[in-house]
C-alpha cells in the first residue's frame, strides 16, 4: 500500500477506445490504490482495435461456461469514466507531450491496446511503457488466454509485466508468473489467469520505480503461438484441434463425474538411515514403500505432521468430513508396530482448518494451522500436549495466507506461505516470505521481493523446511494442472532481507501405483516419514 505522504502520480494509458476489459479496469484500480494515482490521461488508438474472440471461440466459451458453471466476467467491458479518479482524453501530440513534461518518476505509461506500440510512439516517449504479456509473447490477447496451452495439454501458462522497447525485437521482462491450467475448463482458466494478472502491474511498477535496474529480469522470448498468427479467426486445422481437445475434455469430465471418486489418504514410511555424514536426519523418499492409512469413506485425511514426544510418535492431520465441507484438525498416535490410534479432534472452527504445523519453542509446543479463509495466520499453544490447544494470538492479520512454514536462519525466524492477494486469486501460486525475531512475534516484516516465487509448479509449501547437510530444503507443492500433482524439494540458495533464490532438486509424484494420483505434503522425524496421496476409486460409491 502506498505511503500517504508519497507524491501523487499520473497514469497515461494507451487504449483501443474509451472502454477497457474488466480485468484491465481492475488492474487500473489496483494501481490507483497502490500507487497514489490521482489523475488518468488516455489516448484512443483507433487503428489498433482490441482483438475480439472469433464466433467459434465465443460459442465454445458459452458452452464451457455452462458446463463449468463459470462466467467470463473478465472479458466484459468497463468505461474508463467509471474509475475512481478523474480521466481525461487527450489527442496524440498532447498525450505524448504530457508524458514527457511530467516530473521525473511522476508519470506511468501503460499500454492496454493488446498490441505492441509502434516505434513511432516508443521513440518519442521518455518514460518506460509498461504492458502485460500472456503466454511468453510480446503482446496480450485476452480472449485467447491459455488457448494454445489448453489445446496442447500443458499444465500452466506464463503471464507477466514487460517494458516495451523501440527497434528491439525483445521487450524487457520485469516480472513473470505461471498460472495453473484448469484442464477441464478453458473458461475457468481465462478467469483465474486474468484476475491474477490484474494485480501484477501495481506492484511491478512500484518495485521498478524504487530500483529500476534490479527489476529487469530478462528479455522477452517471443514464441510461435496461436495468438501470434490468429486474430479474428482460426484455421481449419486449429479449429479441428481445438474442437477435438475440448470434446475430449468434456467427455472425460462427464465420465469422471459419474465413475470416479477421489480421497486423500495418509502414507507412512520408516526411515532406514537416520543420520548422514553431517549428522542430519535423512528422510525416506521412497514413497512406493510406504503403507497406506485409509480414512472412512465419508471423509479424507491429509497434511500430516509428525512430533516425537516422550518416546511416543504423534501424527497431526487435517480431517475433512464431506458432509461438513470444512476441515478440522486431529491427532493420532503411531504405535511402535506401525499401527495407529483413532484420530482425536483437537481443533475445529467455523472456517476451514488444515496444515497443522506443530513446532517446539522454548520448552512449549505451538501450532500454526492454515486459516487463510479467515484472513489470519493464527498461533495456538498446547495446554495439554498433544490433544488440548489454546489460541494465543494472530501472527499476521488481514492476509489470505496458506500453509505457513517456519525456519530459523542466520539469526531470524522466517515464515513462508502462499498468499492470495484477492479472493479471486489462486491460493497455490505466489510464495511470500516474512521475517521476525521470534516465531511468536506479531510484528512480521514482508520480504522486499515478495512474492519471491510466482509459479504454480513450486510456490505452495508442502511441509516443514529442513536442513540436509549444508543445504536448506523447502518442500513445495507442484500444483500445475491439478492441485497436489507432486512434491518438490527446493534448495534455498539465497535467503536474506533483500534477496531470495531457490532451485528445485527433485520432485516426487504418485507414479508407482495406478490407484493413486496426487501427493502434496512431506514431513519426517528420526523414525518415520509421512506424506499423503489421492486414492482413486473408479467404482462410484458413497463419496461425492
Amino acid at each position: 500500500m502506498h505511503d500517504n505522504n508519497s507524491k501523487s502520480l499520473a497514469l497515461y494509458v494507451f487504449v483501443a477506445d474509451a472502454f477497457v476489459l474488466s480485468w484491465q479496469f481492475d488492474m487500473i484500480e489496483q494501481m490507483i490504490n497502490e500507487l497514489a494515482i490521482d489523475q488518468i490521461y488516455y489516448y484512443e488508438m483507433s487503428h489498433h482495435p482490441s482483438v475480439e474472440a472469433s464466433l467459434f471461440l465465443s460459442l465454445l466459451f458459452k458452452l464451457d461456461s455452462l458446463l463449468s458453471n463459470c462466467q467470463l466476467n473478465t472479458l466484459g467491458k468497463q468505461a474508463l469514466d467509471n474509475l475512481s479518479v478523474k480521466t481525461v482524453k487527450l489527442a496524440k501530440n498532447d498525450f505524448i507531450s504530457a508524458i514527457n513534461n511530467a516530473p521525473e518518476n511522476g508519470a506511468i505509461a501503460v499500454n492496454l491496446t493488446e498490441h505492441n506500440l509502434d516505434n513511432s510512439f516508443l521513440e518519442k516517449i521518455s518514460s518506460p511503457v509498461f504492458s502485460v504479456f500472456i503466454g511468453k509473447e510480446t503482446q496480450t490477447v485476452s480472449s485467447l488466454t491459455g488457448l494454445v496451452e489448453f489445446i496442447s495439454g500443458k499444465n500452466q501458462i506464463t503471464t507477466g509485466i514487460q517494458i516495451e522497447q523501440a527497434s528491439v525485437k525483445n521487450n524487457k521482462i520485469l516480472f513473470s508468473s505461471t498460472t495453473s491450467i484448469d484442464q477441464p475448463s478453458l473458461c475457468r482458466t481465462v478467469e483465474t489467469c486474468l484476475l491474477k494478472t490484474s494485480v501484477f502491474m501495481a506492484r511491478s511498477v512500484a518495485q521498478y520505480l524504487a530500483n529500476p535496474q534490479a527489476m529487469v529480469v530478462s528479455q522477452n522470448l517471443a514464441s510461435d503461438s496461436l495468438s501470434n498468427t490468429v486474430m479474428d479467426q482460426l484455421s481449419f486445422s486449429q479449429f479441428f484441434s481445438l474442437s477435438t481437445c475440448f470434446t475430449s475434455r468434456v467427455l472425460k469430465r462427464i465420465y469422471s463425474k459419474f465413475t470416479v471418486d477421489e480421497q486423500w489418504i495418509i502414507l507412512l514410511g520408516m526411515n532406514q538411515c537416520t543420520k548422514n555424514a553431517t549428522d542430519s536426519i535423512v528422510p525416506n523418499q521412497q514413497l512406493s514403500s510406504f503403507s497406506k492409512i485409509i480414512p472412512p469413506e465419508d471423509e479424507f485425511w491429509a497434511d500430516p505432521f509428525l512430533v516425537e514426544h516422550e518416546d511416543k510418535h504423534y501424527l497431526f492431520l487435517e480431517v475433512f468430513p464431506f458432509s461438513r465441507e470444512l476441515g478440522h484438525l486431529s491427532c493420532m498416535e503411531i504405535k511402535p508396530d506401525g499401527s495407529y490410534t483413532t484420530p482425536v479432534k483437537i481443533l475445529e472452527k467455523p472456517y476451514h482448518l488444515s496444515y497443522p504445523n506443530v513446532f517446539e519453542y522454548q520448552g512449549s509446543y505451538y501450532m500454526i494451522p492454515e486459516t487463510g479463509d479467515n484472513q489470519t495466520v493464527e498461533l495456538y499453544q498446547a495446554s495439554v500436549f498433544p490433544y488440548e490447544w489454546t489460541f494465543k494470538h494472530n501472527l499476521i492479520e488481514n492476509i489470505r495466507a496458506y500453509d505457513s512454514s517456519l525456519i530459523f536462519h542466520e539469526g531470524l525466524w522466517w515464515l513462508f506461505a502462499t498468499v492470495s492477494v484477492t479472493e479471486a486469486c489462486p491460493t497455490t501460486e505466489e510464495l511470500y516470505v516474512f521475517y521476525a525475531d521470534s516465531p511468536l512475534s506479531t510484528q512480521w516484516t514482508a520480504h522486499a521481493n515478495n512474492p519471491v516465487v510466482s509459479d504454480a509448479a513450486s510456490a505452495r509449501p508442502a511441509g516443514k523446511l529442513f536442513r540436509q547437510g549444508k543445504q536448506l530444503i523447502r518442500p513445495s507443492q507442484d500444483c500445475a494442472g491439478s492441485y497436489g500433482a507432486g512434491i518438490n524439494f527446493c534448495d534455498i540458495q539465497i535467503l536474506n532481507k533483500k534477496e531470495y533464490k531457490e532451485k528445485i532438486l527433485n520432485t516426487l509424484t504418485a507414479d508407482w501405483d495406478n490407484t493413486l494420483s496426487g501427493v502434496h505434503t512431506f514431513n519426517f522425524n528420526a523414525k518415520y516419514t509421512v506424506s499423503d496421496a489421492i486414492l482413486i476409486n473408479k467404482s462410484k460409491g458413497a463419496l461425492s
